[in-house]
């Protein structure tokens, strides 16, 4: 049995009564000052918490210094946590690793033998293994501690003392940061450059009234110990460093190697602080193999003592800039660093300040050091002096002192009495040494009392004169600052700024998705998933429990899905990143922010320009643009206003001129479509009348068609128009009982929806001929659109030498982009305006319907096919082609004749893949193809020897040519097989969009006919000729009836020049391609470019 507890004494019952609420305050008042005083927050002074201050107390006791011999951590850990740190040894021991760690201190205090853990993420050995001692800046830290320099307190078990605070002669605290959660609060200090710092220090001791725009004039920035590129604006870091709170976007350091034939890699050699490697690689690695990252094929780690992450890209021709800004905007290689500089001032209260306070709170205390310092040394020079008084009248009565001490029964008396001696002085003479009476001591002991004499002086007049003091001070930081100066390792600067590209890697990144087709299926319980291919029969799939399928529609995973819930919202998801069929799906709750008590209405692919009508339960509805309906962010977007307990029940895309809508009471109504009013939110106008109940089913339809609905049987019931009269009312009417054969369910379409075969044509957008110039396309004016953006979005090919290819500083150049850039010089004044999109053959035009370009500019072939049927317009010719071939030398091949049987290579879903197969039935000859999706992989297949000879535009086999191993091993044939006239293409449907661009390459010609050049063009606008005058803008208005400027044409011309300029720097005969300008040439010249007339 254990002993009797005794209550404590207060009521009749020993009990004392206390609020619980007063008790809980204080309580928690005391646990939360403990944790924000003792453990989380760094003292401004010294930058160091408790423990890592603990940490270095016990290392000096233990003569730990830099230079001497390790000692193994557990000793360190058992002194620290036996004398002065009561807590666990693993939490000493983690402090202690952290401390040694180069990647986490800017300026290790540690010197750590043994492992200490490493970037990657491995722990360190346990602390039996490793040993440590400390650096040149913990010595630092502790300069002065054992002068009285800072105060001393009781440990927690009072046997012994430990310091308040250190002399701090490195100013850690902004040097190597410090991070920390304590109860309410916080701090996140970033590590700085030392030198900097010191510089800001001294710029302060200079001029006081300094502003934080003076000191960041020296401290840029943070200095990261893992480097790294800051983006973060200046004016933000002025913020950050003015308010105490902020951020730094810091990215990872990364470089292109070539690794021959155009192909190349991407190394990242510095990721952002505080970023765990190997949480990196695999967040990378799941996004890859997740078809998050589009652009990236493969990664792989190569680091040993420094980072080397290696990308592979998808193919050469993906830029390396957009590659990096796809890593940067999902994974850690891009991270926001807080600053939070929260700390205790004066080592008592927790406040969050500037650089310029804190920086003066060091300041203040390395006056406050040296002071202290200077008292100490001066009371121990006063105590040498004494001695040295009495050892000197000693010397000059040493015959009379000998015989004092020899004769005299206490000889300390009467040497006070005789000489005027003070009692320390009598001992210093009683407790000298025989030999200590040689002359040349004499002479020591007058040069000392000079010397200290001097010193004595020196400190009075330093302690009496404050700007002494700070010019000592001075002194001081500039020691430091010349030990860690940017020409040593330690402190050159290793992170360095930058700024964030402005490419949209998004817009780009969706373009990528490779195009298929899924089948798209929702569950009653809000499950999704996508089927690969388009499945007609669904009868097989498999739902969760009391689970079943709801509605199927065809997509594609370049498809954007609009999903309604009852509470008004529609949220967007990406086709792409749906789950796969395998299983159930996922449920879309997690995909976006919808509440537990609203359900989802509908899910439809978005394909833009089309009006949807929505109604509530309660019968009321509006009309509202889809583009109006695209949703951001997870929260949704909140369209329908709907109070509980009406709700979204309804959502129909409008397809017809009549409103036809049903209700519980089962009445019918119809009404015309142009009653309901457009809106891009609100609550709607009421569509039906009820007494009691709501709103069950409605659609729109043409009245010319009459009415029809599927009952149970699948059977199509259709109602005339003339039929329909007692039916037709007004909006807001109740309606009447339906027609015969009208369901019981209440519902125009019976059991499960699923998209028909026309639907699928129009999501798909391409495949159908009559069908895909209806194809998913963004609405209103392409111009807008791009003035809102920002820049232009051109389709380019996948990097071919002249026409568009990226150059050694990864800018794309040619005659293809050169187009694109004359758009955005017209446009914005600025040619570096355009964006490309690198575009195999098979996608160019998917890509250009599915509006993720604004115009294709990728040597595309002018056909009566492409233009009738897939919704493109074709704009001018820029380059007259034709279709030819290229062999090897060796194969002694004159003629396409002499290819009958042979192998060839052609890009898929081509005009040339067409005419290859048209020419060689023709000409009664055989051969065998082989087809790439895009040029690269056609060159690369005829190079590696794949085939016999490869077939694309002359144009292009003049170019790829240069690409191939050996090019002069292989030839041209002379024969062209067919006409190939190039150019820019757009989608239909916008005049004014196809007028810029086709006129934007008219004012190319018409300037090389006039005589107009980058060189001279605003000299000519001084011309007194009169198409060069309407050209130009000087006269006429050309420029403001296409939207743009009057000045446009000189735009062009100065930033791009006339079309006779860009085709000689790009593929001309001085070029590296080298092709003549032959029917390319102006038509007074004897080619075929020809301009309209500017009038």
């Amino acid at each position: 049995m254990g002993e009797r507890v005794t209550p404590p004494p207060g009521g009749d019952d020993g009990i004392e009564t206390i609020n619980l609420r007063e008790a809980l305050e204080e309580r928690y008042l005391a646990y939360a000052l403990s944790t924000i005083m003792g453990r989380a927050l760094p003292d401004a002074r010294d930058g160091l918490k408790p423990v890592h201050r603990r940490i270095l107390h016990a290392m000096r006791l233990l003569k730990l210094d830099p230079g001497t011999a390790f000692k193994k951590c557990a000793r360190i850990v058992g002194d620290v946590i036996g004398k002065f740190h009561p807590h666990g040894d693993q939490s000493v021991y983690d402090a202690l690793v952290r401390l040694a760690q180069d990647f986490s201190q800017r300026y290790p205090l540690v010197d750590g033998q043994g492992n200490f853990g490493n970037i990657d993420g491995d722990n360190a050995a346990a602390y039996r293994y490793t040993e440590a001692r400390m650096t040149e800046v913990a010595r630092l830290l502790l300069d002065g501690i054992d002068e009285d320099a800072v105060d001393f307190r009781k440990t927690y078990n009072e046997e012994d003392e430990e310091p308040v605070v250190l002399p701090g002669a490195f100013p850690n605290l902004l040097a190597n940061g410090s991070q920390g959660i304590a109860v309410g609060m916080a701090t996140s200090i970033p590590p700085h450059n030392a030198a900097e710092i010191c510089d800001a220090a001294l710029h302060i001791i200079a001029n006081p009234d300094c502003t934080t725009r003076d000191l960041i004039a020296h401290v840029p920035g943070p200095d990261f110990p893992t480097g790294g590129i800051i983006i973060e604006g200046r004016a933000a870091i002025e913020e950050a460093y003015e308010t105490g709170r902020g951020a730094f976007r810091t990215r990872a350091r990364w470089h292109q190697e070539d690794t021959g034939r155009g192909t190349y890699l991407v190394v990242v050699t510095e990721i952002p602080y505080g970023v765990t490697k190997g949480r990196l690689i695999e967040k990378i690695a799941e996004l890859i193999n997740e078809k998050k990252l589009p652009l990236v094929a493969d990664m792989r780690d190569e680091s040993a003592e420094d980072i080397r992450l290696v990308f592979e890209p998808k193919s050469r021709n993906v830029d390396a800039s957009l590659l990096m800004e796809s890593l940067f905007k999902l994974t850690e290689l891009e991270s926001r660093i807080p600053l939070n500089m929260n700390v205790l001032m004066k080592g008592k209260v927790p406040k969050v300040v500037g650089l310029k306070e804190v920086l003066r709170e060091w300041l203040d205390h390395r006056r406050e050091v040296l002071i202290r310092r200077s008292q100490h040394r001066l009371a121990a020079i006063d105590k040498r002096l004494e001695v040295l008084a009495g050892l000197l009248v000693a010397y000059l009565n040493i015959d009379e002192v000998i015989h004092i001490i020899r004769t005299a029964d206490e000889p300390k008396k009467a040497l006070v009495a005789r000489f005027d001696l003070t009692e320390v002085q009598v001992e210093a003479i009683l407790n000298m040494r025989l030999r200590s009476l040689a002359k040349l001591e004499e002479i020591e002991l007058r040069n000392e009392h000079a010397e200290l004499t001097k010193e004595k002086e020196g400190i009075e007049k330093l302690l009496g004169s404050e700007a002494l003091q700070w010019k000592t001070v001075s002194w001081e930081i500039g020691n430091v600052r010349k030990q860690f100066s940017k020409e040593t390792p330690l402190g050159k600067r290793r992170t360095t700024f930058g700024e964030a590209s402005e490419v949209d890697v998004d817009a780009f990144a969706e373009a990528l998705v490779e195009r298929e087709p899924i089948t798209v299926v929702v569950s009653e319980k809000g499950w999704i998933r996508a089927l690969k291919g388009h499945v007609q029969d669904l009868s097989t799939l498999t739902f969760k429990t009391d689970d079943r399928l709801k509605l199927s529609f065809f997509a594609e995973t370049t498809s954007k899905l609009l999903v309604f819930a009852t509470n008004g919202k529609v949220f967007t998801l990406e086709g792409s990143k749906l789950p796969g069929g395998r299983g159930a799906g996922e449920p879309m709750r997690l995909m976006f922010d919808l509440e537990q008590e609203h359900d989802i209405v509908e899910v439809t692919p978005y394909r833009g320009g089309r009006k949807a009508l929505l109604a509530s339960r309660e019968g009321r509805g509006f009309l509202v643009a889809e583009d109006e309906l695209i949703a951001n962010t997870r929260k949704g977007k909140g369209v329908m206003g709907v109070d509980m307990p009406d709700e979204l029940a309804a959502v129909r895309f409008v397809e017809g001129d009549h409103v036809a809508i049903v209700g519980l009471n089962r009445k019918l109504l119809v009404f015309p479509l142009n009653q309901v009013p457009e809106m891009a939110r609100g609550k709607g106008v009421r569509l039906q009348k009820y007494k009691e109940g709501g709103m069950v089913d409605l659609k729109t339809f043409t009245l010319a068609d009459g009415l029809t609905w599927k009952d149970s049987s699948d059977r199509t019931w259709t109602v005339s128009q003339a039929d329909l009269f007692e039916w037709i009312g007004n909006r807001a009417d109740a309606g009447k009982l339906p027609p015969k054969g009208f369901p019981k369910t209440n519902k125009f379409v019976f059991g499960l929806r699923s998209v028909s075969a026309a639907v699928a044509a129009l999501v798909l957008g391409a495949g159908l001929a009559g069908t895909a110039a209806l194809a998913q396309t963004p609405s209103g004016s392409t111009l807008a659109r791009i003035k809102e953006r920002g820049h232009i979005l051109c389709g380019a090919s996948q990097g071919v030498p002249g026409f568009s290819q990226p150059n050694d500083a990864g800018v794309w150049r040619g005659f293809d982009t050169d187009f694109c850039r004359a758009l955005a010089a017209a446009i914005f004044d600025d040619p570096d305006k355009a964006r490309y999109l690198p575009l195999a053959s098979k996608d160019r035009l998917i890509s250009l319907q599915a509006g993720n370009i604004d115009v294709l500019s990728r040597t595309t072939t002018w056909s009566i096919g492409r233009e009738l049927g897939q919704g493109l317009a074709f704009t001018a010719i820029n380059y007259y082609d034709g279709q030819g071939f290229m062999v090897r030398r060796a194969a002694n091949v004159k003629s396409v004749r002499d290819l009958n049987g042979a192998t060839i290579c052609v890009s898929q879903g081509t005009t040339n893949e067409l005419n290859l197969a048209d020419y060689f039935r023709t000409n009664g000859l055989t051969y065998q193809v082989v087809t790439f999706g895009s040029l690269d992989e056609v060159a690369k297949a005829y190079d590696t020897g794949r085939c016999d000879a490869y077939t694309t535009d002359m144009s292009q086999l003049a170019t790829n040519r240069l690409l191939l191993t050996k090019p002069d091993d292989h030839m041209v044939l002379p024969e062209v097989i067919s006409k190939e006239p190039l150019g820019p293409w757009v989608r239909k449907g916008d005049g004014q969009w196809f007028d810029i661009v086709r006129w934007t390459l008219f004012a190319l010609i018409s300037a090389e006919e006039l005589g107009v050049t980058q060189a001279n063009v605003m000299e000519m606008t001084k011309s007194s000729n009169p198409e060069i005058k309407r050209l130009l803008g000087v006269d006429g208005a050309f420029g403001e009836q296409l939207g743009l400027t009057r000045d446009w044409v000189v735009r062009i011309i100065r930033h791009v020049g006339n079309y006779g300029e860009s085709f000689d720097r790009n593929l001309g005969t001085g070029s590296r391609v080298g092709l003549p300008r032959g029917p390319n040439q102006l038509w007074t010249r004897g080619g075929l470019q020809y301009s309209p007339p500017f009038r």
